[in-house]
């Protein structure tokens, strides 16, 4: 088929909403060897927690003896330069490490059956965004966004900081700058010399005990030197429906009774995810976050025998103590060649790149 006619002859199949798709997906329950971050469940409580603003458009193409591939997104319209600019969004924002298809396995297929399946659809949108992404998806997308005749921008995001092939416990550490090492006993001994600390890990349990550790988890978060939570329900959902599958670890350190550093890992399958951690801001000189990271990392590759250790993203010079490795992470911005919305910002993101190489005078 020739690309000129792929928009003409696409067949759209978009739904509005995850009730609508429900009946073409299955959410599997017990743990998973999938991230949490691209399972169904994930962007429903996503839709059903954070799409306010935004229209959610639920992509999908069928396939023989196959379960379908999904694309969640978001639309959304804008005014500027006296026109309106439609965008599809992928459905993530900073509390998606990760971003994919539902149903599919990465393959540059996919990507290219979704989108011709969906050219239809695509030929009335000015420009698509997706992230994050690492190398081989952010190129795969752009392949795939060419055959229909859009300009696609690739540009850095973040970093993804990872430690793979742990064997044991003894192997991670002996892996580990002596700084480190040599920080953690100091610190535990400190902390051990002063009394009253003790850390609570809550894999299982009561419905009532885990209500109870995420308004722990959120008073120290609430202290801590991050941003104020923009959707704690979110939080909250995604926690307890990891706990639900048994693949929650909530970590927390309490001086006093009192929740002074918090922690929230992931188990999926071999890979532990550390998705959010926190400490109380007055409790920094006590190092209270480095110690209860030591237990977590303990708790992942002894109890749960994890090979691999996922720090998610962020660039934070500290991540590198603790992993072996890191690679980037992408987003794409492809944009409409046939609307004139699309090369106008197309034409954008080409003068954006030509500044960054330009020569310094």
């Amino acid at each position: 088929m020739a690309e000129s006619d792929l928009f003409k002859t696409a067949n759209k199949q978009c739904l509005q909403s995850y009730e609508e798709l429900q009946p073409l997906i299955t959410e599997e329950d017990g743990p998973s060897r999938i991230p949490v971050f691209l399972r169904p469940a994930w962007f429903r409580l996503f839709e059903q927690h954070i799409n306010e603003a935004s229209k959610s458009q639920w992509l999908y193409a069928d396939r023989q003896d196959e379960s379908p591939l999904i694309l969640p997104l978001l639309g959304r319209t804008e005014q500027k330069w006296g026109t309106r600019i439609t965008y599809l969004n992928g459905m993530s924002n900073f509390y998606s490490p990760m971003f994919d298809t539902l149903g599919g396995n990465g393959a540059d297929s996919d990507y290219q059956q979704l989108l011709e399946t969906e050219a239809g659809l695509l030929a009335n949108t000015d420009c698509v965004n997706f992230l994050p992404l690492i190398d081989k998806q952010a190129k795969a997308w752009a392949s795939a966004f060419k055959r229909l005749d859009f300009r696609s921008h690739i540009y850095h995001h973040s970093v993804n900081w990872f430690h793979e092939d742990i064997r044991d416990l003894d192997h991670y550490w002996s892996l580990r700058p002596s700084r480190l090492r040599n920080t953690l006993k100091r610190k535990k001994d400190k902390l051990d010399k002063i009394g009253g600390y003790e850390t609570r890990m809550l894999c299982t349990g009561s419905r009532e005990e885990l209500i109870q550790g995420l308004i722990d988890y959120h008073q120290v978060y609430y202290h801590s030197w991050k941003k104020t939570e923009p959707w704690p329900a979110f939080i909250d959902a995604i926690a307890e429906y990891q706990w639900q599958q048994g693949e929650l670890r909530l970590g927390l350190m309490y001086h006093q009774q009192q929740p002074v550093a918090a922690q929230l890992w992931f188990i999926n399958g071999d890979t532990a995810y550390i998705y959010k951690l926190a400490h109380r801001t007055d409790y920094t000189p006590q190092s209270v976050g480095t110690v209860l990271s030591a237990q977590m990392f303990e708790q992942a590759i002894e109890h749960d025998k994890v090979s691999r250790i996922d720090f998610l993203t962020g660039d934070d010079h500290y991540k590198q103590d603790w992993m072996q490795q890191s690679q980037p992470l992408y987003g794409i911005q492809a944009c409409n060649s046939r609307t004139m919305a699309g090369r106008a910002l197309a034409t954008i993101n080409i003068l954006s790149r030509m500044r960054k190489v330009a020569p310094v005078k």
